[in-house]
């Protein structure tokens, strides 16, 4: 299916990557969500058919309701105005629901052909299989949060706040070449240039002079204003060299387009590194080429931070588009609109917290400690 859509729309080449992931995550849940249904229904001494009706609507019902809220959340990303994160929407869009008509159709056939004795246990029941359902582990943690429900929610949030705290430690960058691991022979070499030239060598500005017609580039005029304007960029703070010459790969063979790398000295991302992206901006603004000449600023950091804006403009939208439509679907399924809220609510704060750790594991280095020690 992803094929086929990929002949209209432009798809990013790690696409299967992501229909990979989701699809097998909902693959698996899926069939856990059924199996465990029938498993249930049996064990009741209910029939194989009459198991198999009551997990085609209970269990049926909670996938499509899943199905739905994953498509409808990822479906948003189809609003933002960055073509390749439109193309991880429309994947998105399309995987949940094909997992939900393949857990309504391929899953039930293959069921049947197993029969009753597939969708028992052979040898080994699993890791939470328990004789007694109303009285193992998980079930005394249920009745014990019935009984306290209001210390349970305190110390559940008291949990999940701890967790979020290190979201506020949270920065976005276009990219990361510091979580490279070391040992790696392209870590090395990056290593090596980096320490002899500054981390903004590895993402250079790339600016292109247009002069707007052909036989301009090498005109004494135009040689004169390129020299003030690379002698101007060279003295902006943090500028460790600017790249200029007269062969092609600077000047384009109709003599209409002049190339310029400018080389910083700070990561990409960094304050350092977005000031010298304005100041180069600034300088740009000045200059005294021949009227008629437009500047254009690109390279990896003009064009993570236009990435970052964009986002940034989009990304409010689609939370309050996402919440409102998932609410809606939830409030046609579940027929209640405290629960929606209220699951809308646990799912962020799952979220926030999910951040968190991510934010505090990698920043702090806290897995590399683990598994150096281990």
């Amino acid at each position: 299916m992803i094929y086929l859509v990929s002949l209209v729309f432009t798809m990013v080449l790690y696409i299967p990557n992501i229909v990979a992931l989701i699809g097998l995550g909902l693959a698996i849940d899926y069939s856990l969500l059924y199996i465990h249904r029938i498993r249930t229904e049996l064990s009741e001494q209910k029939t194989f058919e009459d198991a198999c009706s009551v997990a085609k609507e209970t269990a049926g019902r909670t996938i499509r309701i899943s199905a739905l809220s994953v498509s409808i959340g990822l479906a948003t990303l189809l609003f933002v105005p960055v073509p390749f994160i439109r193309s991880l929407g429309l994947a998105g869009l399309v995987v949940p629901l094909l997992s939900a008509l393949s857990a309504h159709t391929l899953l039930p056939a293959l069921i049947n052909i197993a029969g009753e004795h597939g969708m028992r246990p052979w040898k080994f029941s699993g890791v939470l299989h328990s004789r007694e359902p109303l009285n193992n582990f998980f079930a005394r943690c249920a009745r014990i949060s019935i009984r306290y429900p209001k210390a349970i929610a305190i110390s559940s949030l008291g949990l999940i706040a701890i967790l979020a705290f290190s979201i506020q430690s949270l920065v976005v960058t276009p990219s990361a070449l510091t979580q490279l691991p070391s040992n790696l022979e392209s870590a090395r070499a990056l290593a090596l240039v980096t320490d002899s030239a500054g981390d903004g060598v590895i993402t250079p500005h790339e600016i292109v002079i247009d002069l707007g017609s052909p036989n301009l580039a090498r005109r004494e005029n135009s040689q004169i204003a390129l020299k003030a304007f690379v002698s101007r960029l060279s003295a902006i703070p943090g500028v460790f060299a600017v790249a200029s010459d007269s062969t092609s790969a600077f000047i384009d063979a109709r003599e209409r387009y002049i190339r310029l790398f400018v080389v910083g000295q700070s990561e990409i991302g960094s304050a350092a590194a977005n000031q010298l992206m304005e100041n180069v901006r600034s300088a740009m603004s000045s200059n005294s080429f021949p009227s008629g000449t437009h500047l254009y600023l690109g390279g990896t950091p003009a064009q993570g931070a236009d990435f970052l804006n964009a986002l940034a403009r989009t990304f409010p939208i689609l939370i309050v588009a996402a919440v409102i439509a998932i609410f809606l679907a939830l409030r046609r399924f579940l027929h209640s609109s405290v629960l929606s809220i209220k699951a809308i609510l646990l799912d962020l704060l799952s979220l926030i917290a999910t951040i968190g750790t991510l934010v505090f594991v990698t920043k702090y280095h806290v897995a590399h400690h683990i598994f150096w020690r281990v």
